[in-house]
């Protein structure tokens, strides 16, 4: 973690405080409707370091510490600034970065008073019951389908995530478990520090599509060994007929996904991890985190599986959006293949224009980028071979048998390489398929 350890330095008074932020304000110029400032109400000792994945930020002398976040709409690491202050309100320096002080969880908070630039308010009601098969089905118990039995995920996000990528997991589990029927002992989550929890909000409290507790189950606490260890795991089990569904959600740096804000996956381990999969059917990764499109050649070129499906917010040289609640690219993405909203409500638009039942990949990122009203994202799509995509579905229509209601007991299924047909609902799509999802 690179949070430096600030417990022991003294906290500022208010009248230095007053002539810093004043100071800083004067600063801004022509950028004070664009940037937003918080002052680290602390007094910093000459040489404290804030320790970052490729940069260190030193405070010069004893001083005080305003932050300038430049692009406020997006997720971390984006363009901001280090401005050191002394007492009397003088700049010392300002220096560039890509990540804020206070982003782990235990680092002292910035108070923000200068916030110009605000996420959107767009409050979304919930519907009176989320969207599932089973009520547009309008059938009561659990269902079952053929072959579905070869269908696994991984999940992660990081040690610095926000509430927003929590919610965007919360948002594709329900999607993987309640609408495909994922076997909730396929699917591996590794999140934040091993709890359902994030770095803004303690608690998190309730997931806010339908403001229920959250469903995910979390395997581990971020870090590149459990993300190796997830997908090793499944591979044991996997075979050519298998489909993985890998999504990352969280913070990204140029130099790859973030653990921390000083240790990342870069894109060769990335590739060489989601390649140990080894040669299964169908592998799907979707990435949100900022320079997710570097990824992109070391999964689509490492990749074993007969396809292979490869999706990002932004290319490699770009910063994705986030949101107060979701982020606009995963929510898009995931929504499309959902069939409805986060909140239970019908989609702006079609995800199907072919009208087939069934949702692809392509389908899905295409409707990700009609979507996505921001001049941030840049979704990126590839895949392996060309034009696959069209063809993979992560579930379609098979005979439907309803089952009586079953109680679940909250234990978890020991990995057998089957699912408990308690778990499975209903699918939608069209047409015959192998287990990957390939529609033959």
């Amino acid at each position: 973690m690179s949070a430096p350890d600030l417990s022991n330095l003294p906290t500022l008074d208010e009248a230095t405080a007053e002539t810093v932020r004043n100071a800083a304000l004067a600063q801004l110029g022509d950028q004070s409707e664009a940037t937003n400032l918080g002052l680290l109400p602390r007094l910093l000792s000459i040489g404290v370091e804030f320790v970052f994945i490729d940069t260190t930020v030193t405070a010069p002398a004893e001083c005080v510490l305003v932050f300038a976040d430049d692009q406020p709409l997006a997720n971390w690491g984006h363009p901001c600034r280090y401005q050191f202050f002394d007492t009397e309100g003088t700049l010392l320096a300002d220096q560039p970065a890509l990540f804020p002080p206070d982003l782990e969880p235990n680092a002292v908070k910035l108070d923000w008073f200068h916030v110009p630039v605000v996420f959107p308010d767009h409050v979304e009601e919930p519907a009176s019951q989320a969207v599932t098969w089973r009520t547009v089905l309008g059938t009561s118990g659990p269902l079952v389908l053929e072959d579905i039995d070869h269908r696994y995920a991984v999940l992660f996000t990081s040690l610095i995530s926000n509430r927003r990528h929590v919610e965007d997991l919360e948002l594709l589990y329900r999607t993987l478990t309640d609408v495909y029927g994922f076997a909730t002992d396929h699917i591996r989550v590794v999140c934040f520090d091993g709890t359902v929890g994030c770095t803004d909000f303690s608690p998190i409290g309730d997931w806010d599509g339908d403001k229920t507790p959250y469903q995910l189950y979390v395997d581990a606490s971020a870090a590149v060994a459990a993300f190796e260890d997830a997908v090793t795991e499944l591979a044991g089990v996997m075979s050519d007929k298998s489909l993985l569904f890998v999504h990352t959600n969280n913070h990204g740096a140029p130099q790859g996904l973030c653990i921390d804000t000083s240790t990342v996956v870069d894109p060769y381990t990335f590739g060489t991890i989601v390649a140990s999969a080894g040669a299964i059917g169908t592998l799907v990764v979707t990435m949100e985190q900022c320079y997710s499109g570097a990824f992109q050649r070391a999964t689509i070129d490492n990749s074993a599986a007969t396809q292979t499906v490869f999706t990002s917010a932004v290319p490699a040289d770009k910063v994705s959006a986030g949101d107060a609640h979701f982020d606009p690219w995963a929510r898009n993405f995931i929504e499309a293949l959902r069939g409805g909203t986060a909140y239970g409500l019908d989609l702006p638009g079609t995800a199907d224009p072919d009208g087939s039942e069934s949702v692809s990949m392509r389908e899905a990122f295409d409707y990700s980028v009609v979507n996505n009203n921001n001049a941030l994202d840049d979704p990126q799509y590839e895949d392996k071979p060309s034009g696959c995509g069209d063809q993979i579905f992560l579930g379609t229509k098979h005979t439907i048998i309803t089952l009586p209601d079953a109680v679940d007991d909250g234990t978890r299924m020991a990995d057998s390489g089957t699912g408990s047909t308690d778990d499975v609902m209903a699918t939608s799509g069209s047409g015959d398929t192998d287990s990957s999802g390939q529609q033959t």
